[in-house]
């Protein structure tokens, strides 16, 4: 009887406690659940996860915590207090003015300053040169490097001549620092001698003897040598064919005036530089005769001499008198005579011959030879032969073009050499005696030569027939006693003799020589000179003069003086020459020494400089020398502190020295350096400690290096600092450190190395603990895990997400996720299904099985179908599905028979035209009106869309058209914005700055109405368009007025005492024009408020 219950009967009159009442939701069929048990239907509870904090309350949707909050959003874990829950919190520094401020930071860490350099937390104090690096580590502080502010420097360096720091300059063999090299014009990355060109300023070989220009000093076609390139002038050929020759050869009719003979005057020089000196005596024959030696296919044993011809003399000839090579015959049978070739130089004054040892020499000497010498070489001479016509013609030696000479040797210092010639294939030593005849006489003087001899070189008279003309014959006195006594005289010739012997006799007699100290010492007047008659004591005319003088020569001043004592009654006379020379012996001396200082190590390569004059000479120089070093035994034993004994030689340069030794004491007082510093460096805990060592030196005493180590804690356990400190210490004890940091950080996470795997339990499964593996680098790590519940696509199905957490102490951290996995995939079972009920009507809808889950509530539904058709309702046959919330079901079948059923059966279809609201059991009665038939099925259905034809709904379908109609089933017309910019309503779909515009619409342009290209069409502002150059006063008779401003600024001033009294209406501004300007004055002021 209560009204309440699903089975009340009205009708009863007592209560027999059968009432079946409503579940939770209401449902009389059992069927609503509530999962989470708050009171509210799961059909009506918009939250039933009992890990929502409102899931006991009524609510539109599932409220769950932040991470790492409750319910109550307070931290879980909050050590601090802070309400910033320690999974969340930074360390960081939270001092503003450090240089490492994190405004991230919830916690505070360690704080720092910037250091001179910039380094946060740097500890240098001092850099002197700004270059960025610390002084302490800074290896070049020399604001003149050029890598000064370089902070990797390991030496100062210096900017070469090319502008390269540190570079070595212009490459060797190159000219510029661009990789050119100099030409043959000299010219630096120039291309040489132009095409065409012989030399380097633009001359030709016009004749072809490949001289070039200017230096070509023949080119007369008619001369005999127009093409020796070696030509100093044209030469022509002789009455004797001779190319440059003088004709017949002349000779002397002068005396022999000076001989010379190896056998008693001793060997001529072999040495080019000191050539035996053959003495002036006037003109007339020098005659040297020797032998030469040829050892072995060597060219060796050369004669040298020298001869000085002063002015107004000239040689005419060198005739070769005699050339002997009998000794070669004697030791090579085989080789004719005669054989090689007599070599002959001369050379211009200021040169010497060089050593000639080869084939080469020969030509090497000739090109090296001043101006104006006489160079070249006789081949094949034999006695008679005139060497200087020979030398005249330039000839081919050895493959070599020697150069002859042109014209006679005049006045000079002129070198000879006399050379054996040679064979390539002597095997023996071979000698050659020889006689050689120079012949010199006065310039211009005729009667000094004859022509002796024809163009085969043969005398033209001989008559005892011994070579030698007749015309030298000497001619001379035979007596001994006579005054011109001619031992050598061949024809007798008159003898004289001088009256009583009477010579003029000098008294004082005159040295040949005296010695001077200086060159001031020297006479320079005349010094008197007397001489006597031996035979009568009476006075002889005496004439003094300087005959030759040097007052340049260093060493090597002197004057002579030639006095010449005539007794005139007898015609004698007598010649004394006096020399005076310098003779310089003393040192210079040393006027200032070097101060005796002590000098540190290694800084010894200037110990300072002396000086020192010389009374008569300049110096030579002046040299320094250490002779010989000790141990200071007043200081530490080292080799940086020592003594030494340094020695100073001044010299002149005459050769005299002067010496003087003093003491030095060096001493070690400077560091070693370090040099290549490993850098200050940041590793993880894990890594292992760099072992890299700087270089390290000392030029004193040598250098050892000692490490020691020591650390500095961090900001946790697994981080410190390691500071290596390298100390060198050199031999004498001097010291210099630096210190390296290598900061050790935890960056590393701890790694998992193995984790639970995921699982897939059944709902009713117990979930199982789990745990990881993991291990860290530097330390332990902390396990710990937490579950976040995912609820599932069902109530019985959920996800548990286990975050597992390995944290090292440093707070690095690594996780991994494990998921595990609920679910229902298990179907409700009937507890009780019985195959055949029999039932009141009043049970109709309920059901008449039971069902159960393991895991939750079940949804026990029912389908009825008539057993035996529609004329017997009463019997029907039950479908049931017993199912769970995750859609598991399960199935099963029931033949009900209803009692009193043709009082409950009726038509129970809704939509029926006779559907009786009363009846329970269909008895196929129902009347569709002709739209449906029993089944349920439309009669018409054109489209069979399913929608019978007389409740099809014709309107738009497509949700974007402004008249979209979300009830029709049959397509009607659509109708769309006319902007695809704008919704059906009008409004934009976009835009971004609320202006009413249509971003796709806006237009960008200068909105500054005093721009000079303000646009007032455009919708949206970009002041970097805007332009102001064109702004000014742009009326004329304003003081300001600017004739270029296109558009007026309102700057506009006037001279109120000038200006005639107008009126222009509209003018606000006063510009003298209506504008623009003057409508925004208006606007602007639109709406105030004027003062009374």
């Amino acid at each position: 009887t209560d009204a309440n219950a699903c089975n009340y009967d009205a009708s009863a009159l007592g209560d027999d406690d059968s009432c079946v009442m409503p579940d939770v939701c209401e449902q009389c069929d059992g069927s609503g659940v509530d999962v989470d048990a708050d009171g509210t239907c799961d059909d009506s509870d918009a939250c039933v996860d009992t890990l929502a904090c409102n899931f006991m309350q009524a609510a539109d949707s599932c409220a769950f915590a932040g991470q790492y909050l409750d319910c109550d959003s307070i931290c879980l874990n909050d050590t601090d207090g802070d309400g910033i829950c320690d999974e969340l919190e930074v360390l960081g520094c939270l001092d503003t003015l450090a240089c490492n401020y994190d405004t991230l930071a919830t916690d505070s860490a360690a704080c720092y300053i910037f250091d001179v350099i910039g380094v946060c937390g740097g500890d240098c104090t001092s850099d002197n040169d700004e270059d960025g690096v610390c002084d302490d580590a800074d290896n070049c502080t020399d604001l003149s490097a050029c890598n000064y502010d370089n902070g990797a420097n390991a030496v100062c360096l210096y900017a070469d001549e090319c502008g390269v720091c540190g570079g070595d300059g212009i490459p060797e063999g190159d000219c510029d620092c661009n990789g050119n090299v100099l030409d043959e014009c000299g010219t630096c990355g120039g291309d040489g001698i132009p095409a065409g060109n012989c030399d380097c300023v633009g001359n030709v070989d016009g004749d072809g003897d490949g001289v070039c220009g200017a230096a070509d000093l023949c080119t007369d076609t008619v001369a005999c040598n127009y093409m020796n390139p070696f030509a100093l002038e044209c030469l022509y050929t002789d009455d004797c064919g001779i190319c440059g020759g003088d004709g017949p050869d002349l000779t002397f009719q002068l005396e022999t005036v000076w001989t010379y003979n190896e056998e008693t005057d001793g060997d001529v020089s072999s040495n080019a530089a000191e050539p035996t000196a053959i003495p002036w005596m006037g003109a007339g024959a020098y005659q040297l005769s020797g032998e030469a030696i040829n050892f072995q296919q060597m060219n060796s044993d050369p004669e040298y001499f020298t001869i000085g011809i002063p002015a107004g003399f000239e040689m005419t000839g060198a005739r070769l008198l005699e050339y002997d090579q009998s000794s070669y015959a004697a030791a090579n049978p085989e080789i004719s005579l005669p054989f090689g070739n007599g070599a002959f130089m001369g050379v211009g004054p200021g040169d010497s011959l060089p050593v000639i040892q080869s084939e080469a020499d020969f030509y090497a000497a000739a090109m090296a030879l001043d101006g104006g010498a006489l160079v070249g070489v006789s081949p094949g001479s034999m006695p008679g032969d005139d060497i200087l016509d020979n030398l005249a013609q330039p000839f081919n030696f050895y493959g070599l073009v020697m150069p002859g000479f042109a014209g006679t040797l005049g006045e000079g210092d002129w070198t000879f050499m006399l050379k054996e010639g040679n064979t390539d294939t002597l095997t023996t030593n071979a000698f050659a005696s020889w006689s050689l005849s120079l012949e010199i006489a006065a310039v211009g003087d005729s009667t000094a030569s004859l022509l002796l001899y024809s163009c085969a070189d043969t005398c033209n008279v001989d008559t005892n027939d011994d070579g030698i003309c007749d015309q030298v014959q000497e001619v001379g006195c035979f007596d001994p006693e006579a005054v011109n006594f001619s031992p050598d005289a061949v024809f007798s010739g008159p003898c004289t003799y001088p009256p009583n012997y009477c010579s003029p006799v000098f008294d004082p007699t005159l040295s040949d020589t005296t010695f001077v100290t200086c060159v001031e010492d020297l006479p320079m007047d005349i010094p008197a000179a007397t001489a006597y008659n031996p035979c009568d004591s009476s006075a002889s005319v005496v004439y003094s003069e300087v005959v030759a003088v040097d007052t340049t020569t260093a060493c090597a001043q002197y004057i002579t003086f030639q006095h010449i004592g005539l007794n005139l009654n007898q015609g004698l006379l007598t010649v004394a020459m006096e020399t005076y020379a310098v003779k310089d012996e003393t040192g210079p001396e040393i006027t200032v020494m070097p101060d005796m200082v002590v000098f540190s190590c290694p800084d010894t390569s200037d110990f300072g400089a002396a000086q020192a004059v010389d009374a008569c000479h300049n110096l030579a120089g002046i040299t320094y020398s250490i002779d010989s070093m000790w141990v200071d035994s007043a200081l530490a034993i080292c080799a940086g502190n020592y003594m030494l004994m340094r020695t100073i030689l001044a010299s002149d340069v005459c050769g005299n020295e002067t010496e003087v030794s003093y003491e030095v004491s060096i001493r070690d007082t400077l560091p070693p350096t370090i040099a290549g510093m490993p850098d200050d460096v940041q590793l993880s805990c894990d890594a292992n400690a760099p072992i890299d060592m700087p270089i390290h030196q000392d030029e004193c005493s040598g250098s050892e290096l000692v490490l020691t180590t020591g650390e500095e804690a961090g900001d946790c356990p697994s981080e410190y600092t390691l500071l290596r400190t390298f100390t060198a210490t050199d031999g004498c004890g001097n010291a210099v450190s630096a210190v390296q940091e290598v900061q050790f950080v935890d960056t590393l996470a701890p790694v998992i190395s193995a984790g639970p795997a995921d699982l897939v339990l059944s709902c009713e499964q117990t979930v199982p603990d789990s745990a990881i593996t993991a291990a860290d680098a530097c330390a332990e790590p902390m396990i710990s895990f937490m579950d976040s519940i995912q609820p599932g696509d069902c109530p019985q199905e959920y996800t548990i997400l286990r975050i597992h957490t390995a944290v090292d102490a440093c707070g690095n951290a690594d996780s991994t996720i494990q998921t595990i996995q609920l679910v229902d995939t298990v179907a409700p079972s009937f507890t009780t299904l019985d195959p055949f009920v029999e039932a009141e009507c009043s049970s109709f809808l309920m059901p008449l099985a039971e069902a159960a889950d393991t895991c939750g509530l079940v949804n026990l539904t029912f389908a009825s179908f008539s057993a035996y058709g529609s004329d017997v309702p009463g019997q029907l046959i039950r479908l049931y599905t017993a199912m769970d919330a995750c859609g598991n079901s399960t199935e099963g079948l029931q033949l009900v028979s209803f009692n009193e059923s043709e009082a409950c059966s009726g038509c129970t279809n809704e939509t029926a035209l006779n559907y009786d609201a009363s009846a329970v059991l269909n008895d196929g009665s129902c009347d569709f009106g002709g739209v449906y038939d029993q089944s349920g099925v439309c009669i018409l259905d054109a489209d069979e869309d399913g929608v019978c034809d007389q409740l099809e709904i014709v309107g738009c379908q497509d949700d974007s058209a402004c008249n979209y109609l979300v009830h029709a089933t049959e397509e009607g017309s659509c109708i769309y914005p006319s902007d695809s910019a704008r919704n059906c309503d009008g409004t934009c779909i976009n835009d971004a700055d609320g202006d009413g515009i249509c971003d796709e619409n806006e237009f960008v342009g200068c909105q500054h109405v005093d721009a000079c290209n303000f646009n007032i069409l455009a919708t949206d502002s970009d002041p970097g368009l805007c332009e102001y150059g064109c702004l000014g006063c742009t009326y004329i008779d304003a003081e300001n007025y600017a004739a270029d401003a296109t558009a007026d600024d309102g700057s506009c001033t006037f001279d109120m005492d000038t200006v005639v009294a107008t009126t222009c209406e509209g003018d606000a501004n006063g510009d003298g024009q209506v504008g623009i300007m003057d409508l925004l004055d208006v606007l602007d002021a639109f709406g105030s408020y004027c003062d009374e």
